[in-house]
């Protein structure tokens, strides 16, 4: 069985000049349904990643900065998108998102996140 990670909160609102495509989340999962490769029951929407698995590869300074909204106008562009409780909501999801296809292709071989970084990310087992 295929699982795959998508949430409508993957297509985060960004500035009408910005140029990251971000309705690319939304297209593929809806492309995926429309041709019958994926079924809405092969769908699940991430719960936000916790702190503790984050600061396994972030900072608590950093992690701090993303809960409140405290990142540096350079920080931002570092990560390229405008600061927001929504974005950050958005990244923890994807993060969670990633570990939980991981998991479930460690027992079912494949699983997909829609948006697992900057691109999508396939999990699967050997």
């Amino acid at each position: 069985m295929l699982r795959v990670a998508y949430d409508p909160i993957y297509a985060h609102p960004l500035p009408d000049d910005h140029r990251f495509p971000m309705l690319k989340y939304e297209l593929i999962t809806g492309q995926l349904l429309y041709e019958g490769t994926l079924e809405p029951a092969d769908i699940f929407s991430p719960l936000p990643c916790p702190d503790d698995i984050v600061l396994l590869t972030h900072t608590s300074e950093y992690l701090h900065k993303l809960h409140h909204q405290g990142l540096s106008p350079r920080e931002q562009r570092v990560i390229g998108f405008p600061q927001s409780p929504e974005l950050t909501l958005r990244e923890l999801a994807i993060t969670q998102g990633t570990i939980d296809c991981c998991h479930h292709a460690l027992q079912h071989g494949v699983s997909l996140n829609v948006a697992g970084g900057t691109t999508s990310c396939i999990c699967r087992s050997r």
